[in-house]
């Protein structure tokens, strides 16, 4: 498990979701009225992803896609500034690279605009 996960465990633990790892399962998912998230791998975006779920008070059982819908993409949203806040934290401004943070964390580059905005902002 790499710092970003236990980040993102710690992040969840304090808003009362829990994580189960399960091997098995194909796909990560979540169930926001369980507060729940069951992950396959310690992958830092789809984990922040179906933290996003529960955080979005999404409905239902949601499986990790990296669709554009509007479920989806909010999820995707909020997973990407989850990790730019702990990402960038302590980075000096000049070093920000948008391309390996997207990298870095797999984050599909369909949202390198809504990475660059949320960068941009964490500098000020």
């Amino acid at each position: 498990m790499n710092n970003t996960t236990k980040y993102l465990f710690n992040f969840a633990y304090d808003n009362q979701i829990s994580i189960i790892l399960d091997k098995k399962i194909n796909v990560p998912f979540s169930d926001p009225k369980r507060r729940l998230v069951v992950i396959n791998n310690y992958e830092p975006f789809p984990l922040a992803h179906e933290i996003a779920h529960i955080l979005n008070d999404d409905p239902g059982i949601l499986y990790f896609t990296q669709s554009k819908s509007s479920i989806e993409g909010g999820a995707n949203k909020l997973a990407v500034k989850l990790l730019a806040e702990y990402y960038f934290d302590e980075l000096d401004p000049e070093l920000y690279n948008i391309d390996t943070f997207i990298r870095y964390y797999h984050i599909p580059t369909y949202l390198r605009d809504y990475c660059f905005d949320v960068i941009k902002w964490s500098k000020n």
